[in-house]
């Protein structure tokens, strides 16, 4: 039923985004496992073709409106270990895609997690 829900969430958040024939596409299968401390595990699967996509981006904050936002290039991975976050604090997360044509084109929902006290 998560999944579900979540694919849904996806697919509101920006209908073209989510079209299998779109030539720029958000990010698949967005999640956020292994959180400690002081980092957090992000796993995304990229969209096949048509979709070009040449760039995708991380972006996470301790707002949740992403007024201060950190931006680490992921492309080529499929997961990503954002470190040196701080204890005991709730972070945002997102994905933006780019193709060669369209830079930030897309970005997926928002997910949440909150680091642990040691």
């Amino acid at each position: 039923m998560d999944v579900v829900l979540k694919k849904l969430a996806l697919y509101l958040t920006d209908p073209t985004c989510y079209d299998p024939t779109a030539t720029c596409q958000a990010i698949k299968d967005f999640e956020i496992d292994n959180v400690v401390a002081t980092e957090a595990t992000i796993y995304w699967t990229v969209p096949a073709s048509p979709a070009a996509i040449t760039d995708v981006k991380i972006q996470y904050s301790t707002d949740p409106a992403f007024g201060t936002v950190n931006t680490q290039v992921v492309t080529g991975y499929s997961q990503w270990t954002i470190i040196n976050l701080l204890q005991d604090t709730t972070y945002y997360v997102r994905m933006v895609t780019s193709t060669a044509v369209s830079v930030d084109c897309c970005t997926s929902i928002t997910l949440s997690f909150k680091t642990l006290l040691s």
